[in-house]
């Protein structure tokens, strides 16, 4: 029974160190490559989920950026103040903004989840939270969808400016400090060669 616990024990332990692998490090904005390269360093994901793809990857390194060093995203992106509502409402957010000092974790059920309804929806050029399969869950918090192509920092950023969305759904999710674990699947979307659906689905 004591080496049971033990076992568990260690289990347990050797999950929080996968899903936090580093400490959170205060790195002021500057133009320093160095310190650019930590910032690229201390927010990409860790090892040990090899379920995702790199592309995906990417998508939750860049959600990382701006949660964990957002006055680093502004300068990394160049976001300029371009419009009233979208984007300079952005920059107020990623200015003022707490940073929050633990990356969001990839979880495999929600990649699951993602997978499922990004896999089903994308062939038949879906759009929308509605499942096309019943089969496919959602048991998730949140949720945010990327039609088209781009790379991941181009997606990430179109969900954080939430242009044509009064509610700013994508953004507030994304930003969302409450939320600890996300599941994301990039497939093909109808019949473009360079279209995707980028499903990101968020837990606390």
């Amino acid at each position: 029974m004591k080496i049971y616990f033990i076992l568990l024990l260690f289990i347990i332990c050797s999950f929080n160190l996968l899903g936090q692998k580093n400490e959170y490090q205060f790195i002021p904005q500057s133009n320093s490559s160095a310190d650019s390269a930590r910032i690229m360093k201390a927010t990409a994901t860790s090892e040990g989920f090899e379920f995702l793809t790199q592309k995906e990857k990417d998508i939750i390194q860049w959600i990382n950026i701006a949660r964990m060093y957002p006055k680093w995203y502004i300068y990394f992106r160049k976001l300029k103040d371009i419009d009233p509502i979208y984007t300079k409402t952005l920059i107020s957010k990623l200015m003022t903004m707490e940073p929050i000092k633990k990356k969001i974790i990839p979880s495999k059920k929600l990649w699951e989840i993602a997978q499922c309804h990004a896999s089903t929806a994308g062939p038949v050029s879906h759009m929308g939270h509605d499942r096309v399969s019943n089969k496919c869950k959602m048991e998730l918090n949140a949720e945010c969808i990327h039609y088209g192509g781009g790379n991941a920092a181009y997606k990430v950023q179109r969900l954080l400016i939430d242009k044509g969305v009064p509610s700013l759904g994508h953004r507030k999710s994304m930003l969302n400090r409450n939320y600890k674990f996300i599941g994301v699947s990039i497939m093909p979307f109808g019949k473009a060669p360079q279209s995707s659906i980028s499903v990101i689905d968020f837990s606390n």
